[in-house]
């Protein structure tokens, strides 16, 4: 059990990293035309699917496990706390450059498009 948690924990280090590389996906994707977004899509859609789906997993085996309580020992239930709060990081490390990169895309086109109507 202690080999899995420094397994998951390995494996959330990779998760952040990729996150943080995504950025440049997502900058690629809002910064090209239409072609080469749709391009852009095969490979990213995958990628965030893939790294959404690895960071609920350890939220979705922690709530489970502290739902069996009654049996289960107090280390399981320590480390079952810890790995649902490194799903909940993981998920945010996931999500947060997506959202800044999609804000920012919307922010640009906004300030263009009133740029359009000011004139």
């Amino acid at each position: 059990m202690i080999f899995l948690g420094i397994l998951l924990l390995i494996s959330f280090a990779f998760l952040a990293s990729a996150a943080s590389g995504g950025i440049g996906i997502i900058h690629d994707f809002l910064s090209q035309d239409t072609t080469y977004r749709i391009i852009t899509l095969v490979y990213l859609v995958p990628f965030i699917v893939i790294l959404l789906t690895l960071s609920i997993l350890p939220i979705i085996v922690g709530i489970g496990l502290l739902k069996l309580k009654k049996w289960a020992p107090k280390w399981l239930l320590v480390q079952t706390i810890f790995l649902t709060i490194l799903g909940i990081v993981a998920f945010a490390t996931i999500l947060a450059p997506i959202i800044a990169a999609f804000s920012w895309y919307l922010w640009v086109k906004v300030k263009k498009h009133k740029k359009l109507f000011s004139k």
